[in-house]
């Protein structure tokens, strides 16, 4: 109690210094907050019902709804997911991303364990039936789009399993097509 009352005097006593020593300390958090901030503020982001799909390794792409589980037929070949970019201006495919077997395979029994919870009757102080069906498939796209993910780039033949951490985070680096350093990939919003 004694060294607080020792510290309240010595304040009380020099109060210009006291003053001068509690903006400085304001001024330098301030300094550091602002020195952490970023230049410009962030890109104003969208979000999207659509994704972009190709059914030719990246060649060419195509707009389709989000929530297709790939690979799915479209207009006779196989379709899987592709992650678009700009660089410089020119847009390209960075990577593919398909679903593994397992993973399509859990989708279907998910889909028909949620449809049949949702036809039962409602239950007294439990969610209702299209809620209970609604979480069924959020946990089951959740553990799928943490383990049941493969990756590619574009050109290449084998497939990366998403859990392969160092292989999986490359290829979701792209590299932009002209090897400029000075350009950095940008994704693009369907």
């Amino acid at each position: 109690m004694a060294d607080r009352a020792g510290i309240r005097e010595v304040m009380n006593r020099h109060r210009l210094a006291t003053t001068v020593a509690a903006a400085a300390v304001v001024l330098l958090a301030a300094g550091f907050i602002a020195y952490q901030l970023p230049e410009s503020p962030p890109p104003h982001r969208t979000v999207s019902t659509q994704d972009f799909y190709t059914t030719d390794d990246g060649q060419t792409w195509f707009r389709g709804p989000i929530n297709k589980a790939v690979p799915f037929e479209h207009e006779g070949k196989e379709a899987v997911r592709a992650y678009v970019f700009r660089c410089g201006g020119t847009e390209f495919v960075g990577y593919l991303e398909r679903l593994t077997s397992t993973a399509m395979k859990q989708i279907q029994d998910t889909d028909a364990r949620a449809a049949a919870v949702a036809t039962r009757p409602a239950v007294k102080g439990a969610p209702p039936p299209n809620v209970r069906a609604d979480m069924i498939r959020s946990e089951t796209l959740f553990q799928i789009s943490m383990y049941g993910r493969e990756l590619k780039r574009p050109g290449e033949t084998e497939w990366v399993y998403v859990r392969d951490m160092q292989r999986s985070t490359a290829i979701q680096q792209p590299k932009c097509p002209h090897d400029d350093p000075t350009h950095k990939p940008e994704p693009v919003v369907p």
